[in-house]
């Protein structure tokens, strides 16, 4: 998932076998959190299709 959030322009890291952090800036403005959330819903959904 680390690997498909960064094909999709968003910077999370591994935290544990089943935990992923994000890591935004801390003056994130709204938009950006639900643009950061689609791409993950989206790279998710691929790794789910490629499973």
């Amino acid at each position: 998932m680390v690997k498909a959030g960064h094909a999709a322009g968003v910077l999370t890291i591994a935290a544990a076998d089943n935990v992923l952090r994000l890591l935004p800036a801390l003056n994130i403005p709204d938009a950006d959190i639900a643009e950061a959330l689609n791409r993950l819903d989206l790279a998710a959904g691929g790794l789910a299709k490629a499973a």
